[in-house]
């Protein structure tokens, strides 16, 4: 459930070819620490956030990451 959110293969060239790779060798998830972030975060700070992700990532973050996402969806707002 928890991973980074898949791109199309039309936006790789949005990326540095490292990036993309180590990007899509994680499996991907419905949600993630960028989904957690306001709706107008910009490009560069939702892949802070997926970078973020792939190092850190533990049971315990994957649990506070699926814990935030119920109480966001709950509350019904995008912040």
């Amino acid at each position: 459930l928890v991973g980074v959110r898949p791109d199309t293969p039309v936006q790789e060239s949005d990326y540095d070819p490292a990036f993309w790779v180590s990007r899509h060798t994680e499996r991907p998830g419905l949600t993630g620490p960028a989904q957690l972030l306001p709706n107008d975060i910009t490009f560069a700070q939702r892949n802070a956030q997926d970078t973020w992700w792939t190092e850190h990532y533990n049971v315990r973050n994957y649990a506070l990451i699926l814990l935030r996402t119920f109480a966001k969806v709950a509350r019904r707002n995008s912040y």
